[in-house]
């Protein structure tokens, strides 16, 4: 049973990860729907949430944004704690209310800072490598960046909820 399930991803072995932010947890299904586990708690601590939003999944690992808290959490692909990355504030590696989550062919985790009005880079690990976005309405502005892809060319397509359009954006090297 859910409540108020936001965020959705799939493995390579095709198992769904879903955050259930009513429940402050993370529930994990077969591709038939079958039920396999659960993890997370409300709270503050490792592998507790507050508004458990965006997950993404990679070959080893599950990220999932932690809304509330203002940070990622990582874990195996069982639900096992690995460590986190992100603070409250706006700086590099803050996040003001992070959304949506995803990664690029290179590994590079992508993650919608909302209330920054930016997106921010890092490497796998969660060490901070750059930003783009700032407050506006003009070209690579933004106003509540909410949803987020990368392209097979590498092209970095965000949501701009706040300015009712989408921007595509060419990452550095």
């Amino acid at each position: 049973q859910f409540n108020f399930p936001i965020g959705i991803a799939v493995d390579n072995a095709g198992n769904i990860y879903v955050t259930e932010a009513g429940n402050n947890r993370v529930q994990v299904f077969t591709s038939a729907g079958q039920f396999l586990t659960t993890w997370g708690t409300t709270g503050i601590g490792n592998g507790q949430f507050s508004l458990p939003a965006g997950i993404h999944t990679t070959t080893t690992r599950v990220y999932v944004v932690d809304a509330h808290n203002n940070r990622v959490q990582v874990f195996d692909l069982n639900g096992a704690y690995l460590f986190q990355f992100g603070t409250q504030g706006s700086g590099d590696g803050q996040f003001s209310t992070p959304w949506r989550i995803t990664s690029d062919a290179a590994g590079y985790i992508y993650v919608t800072d909302t209330l920054n009005r930016r997106v921010q880079r890092f490497t796998p690990d969660g060490v901070y490598v750059e930003e783009f976005g700032t407050l506006g309405g003009g070209a690579g502005q933004m106003n509540t960046p909410s949803g987020i892809a990368v392209t097979s060319a590498g092209q970095v397509v965000v949501a701009d909820l706040g300015n009712a359009r989408v921007q595509i954006f060419v990452p550095a090297p």
